[in-house]
């Protein structure tokens, strides 16, 4: 979490090397502005000086024009909802679910209202009942264990990594110790776990997997985009979330 009036961003090079700063904090949104003692931590760990950000998280991201004529020539027609349209071909809400689906390499998407929303029914679909234990990641938006326990479930927390992921030693000690048979995991800031190992401890203790990829999308493991490996995958639109 950043300090107050802080941004976040990430160095565009990034390399994979432990606590490389792959997330720096400065109270200025100008790289020109980083302190020498900044540059030489960055440096250290492997890290190069990006010529800008990629992103300043303290401010919204403007729609563009080209999205808003297109929201408002949906409005003029007045089929703003998928039973309103006469057909799938000229229904909007059913092009964006194709396309969607086309994008992150899936047969199906489903809209709703938000991604909390798509976990909740993502529980429901994969059988989590009231009473069961499924296991999440400890670090994570609160929408995750918040789903769980609206069912009637309870969540199974797995400790976090010094690179904001589930460390999967601790995800296969909860899955031997407890009865779950959901695996609900979260790219939390867009960070990616071994998916492949992942994976093989869901098959070894019959997990059924849930990927949470609102921090996620557009994001690949292996040339495929997350969620691939997922029994159901929920993804967000969210303007703050898109393109991290």
């Amino acid at each position: 979490t950043a300090r107050p009036g802080a941004t976040v961003r990430r160095a565009r090079h990034a390399r994979a090397a432990p606590r490389a700063a792959a997330f720096v904090e400065t109270p200025s949104y100008d790289v020109a502005e980083w302190t020498s003692t900044e540059v030489e931590a960055i440096a250290a760990a492997g890290v190069e000086k990006p010529d800008s950000f990629v992103k300043d998280f303290s401010k919204p991201m403007s729609i563009p024009q080209e999205g808003i004529d297109a929201a408002v020539e949906v409005m003029r027609t007045g089929r703003i909802f998928r039973y309103s349209s006469t057909s799938a071909e000229t229904s909007q809400v059913a092009n964006a679910e194709k396309e969607f689906a086309e994008m992150v390499g899936q047969k199906y998407a489903i809209a709703v209202n938000s991604c909390s929303s798509a976990i909740f029914v993502a529980m429901m679909c994969v059988g989590v009942k009231p009473g069961d234990q499924v296991i999440t990641n400890g670090f994570t938006f609160t929408a995750l264990p918040s789903c769980i326990m609206r069912i009637g479930a309870e969540p199974v927390l797995v400790e976090a990594t010094e690179q904001y992921t589930m460390d999967l030693d601790d995800l296969e000690k909860k899955a031997q110790e407890s009865d779950a048979k959901v695996l609900l995991l979260s790219h939390m800031r867009g960070k990616v776990c071994d998916m492949d190992r992942v994976v093989e401890i869901c098959e070894k203790y019959g997990l059924t997997l849930v990927e949470d990829c609102a921090h996620g999308c557009g994001v690949m493991w292996k040339g495929r985009q997350l969620g691939y490996h997922a029994a159901v995958a929920c993804y967000s639109t969210q303007s703050d979330k898109v393109g991290r």
